[in-house]
């Protein structure tokens, strides 16, 4: 699988294709959980973390400290800035 089938799966479906490598050990996932969820996203168990792939998956979907200060700031400023009925409707 290329690293462009998956930066193309990502983009339409959020999701990256299931390989048939061998499985990551239940000791590792655990810490693989520890890179993957502050970064916001969740691999199942059965997406085998091959070289490359977390980096893609970051990426593309990953939220960094910068990306989530962005989005709470550009949300605020909507509130901020419309009126009760219009923040209502949304």
């Amino acid at each position: 699988m290329t690293n462009k089938t998956n930066k193309a799966t990502l983009r339409l479906f959020n999701s990256v294709l299931k390989t048939t490598l061998t499985p990551v050990p239940k000791g590792s996932y655990v810490t693989l959980l520890g890179r993957t969820i502050p970064k916001g996203y969740i691999l199942e168990e059965d997406i085998i973390p091959y070289p490359g792939l977390l980096e893609t998956i970051e990426g593309i979907v990953g939220i960094s400290g910068e990306k989530a200060n962005a989005a709470f700031h550009k949300s605020w400023k909507v509130v901020i800035e419309s009126d009760l009925e219009s923040l209502a409707i949304q």
